[in-house]
């Protein structure tokens, strides 16, 4: 009979929150934190690309930076079970603009 008398009081002194404060509370806890991560993501793939550019432009040959970049750039990227969108990305976002550098190196890897 003592512990149901203790267990009372003890239900008595925590405040109790109502549950809509504390769903927006969640939610927007939850949304800053999506938003820290996304940042933090967006600034790794800036540094990524920005050491890969950086370490292409040290080769000594066009075949050595196409090489360089395929290995890297990314193969690195693709763990498996990628899904086709992130391999798509990293195509578009790691693809060589200038088309006719794009051609050089299909020339040279034809002969």
């Amino acid at each position: 009979m003592n512990s149901n008398v203790i267990n009372k009081n003890k239900s008595q002194s925590i405040p109790k929150l109502s549950s809509s404060s504390l769903s927006q509370q969640q939610q927007q806890y939850f949304i800053v934190c999506r938003k820290r991560i996304k940042d933090i993501k967006h600034l790794q793939d800036k540094q990524f690309e920005h050491e890969i550019k950086n370490l292409e432009a040290m080769q000594q040959c066009a075949y050595d930076q196409m090489r360089f970049h395929r290995i890297f750039a990314i193969t690195t990227l693709w763990p498996p079970l990628h899904t086709r969108k992130e391999i798509m990305w990293t195509i578009r976002k790691m693809q060589i603009e200038a088309e006719t550098n794009q051609n050089r190196i299909n020339f040279i890897m034809r002969n």
